[in-house]
């Protein structure tokens, strides 16, 4: 019976530990808006994305790949507050255009 996990030492468990590491850490590279992104992303056409209210920047990446997953475009900005570890959650998408 063979393993679903590559020979330990060798070059594919290396990339293998990586993608796992990229998986476990995921969130951690949040973008933080600290000037004008909100009007450049309006400008390009970008709506935020208003259904629902998000407090943790981990429930709005959700957000962000559901929203890709349906052909959007989709970014998440966070803006810093009083609260530590809890910043504004901002999510803009640009819809899928139509094709005819």
């Amino acid at each position: 019976m063979a393993s679903k996990f590559p020979k330990y030492g060798s070059f594919e468990w290396k990339i293998y530990q990586y993608e796992q590491a990229k998986i476990a850490k995921r969130g951690r590279n949040y973008k933080y808006a600290t000037g004008n992104e909100f009007e450049e992303l309006e400008r390009k056409g970008y709506i935020e994305y208003a259904d629902e209210k998000h407090h943790f920047p981990s429930t709005g990446m959700d957000v962000v790949k559901r929203l890709r997953s349906e052909g959007n475009y989709a970014t998440m900005l966070l803006v810093s507050n009083n609260v530590r570890g809890c910043p504004d959650v901002h999510i803009y998408y640009k819809p899928k255009s139509k094709v005819k």
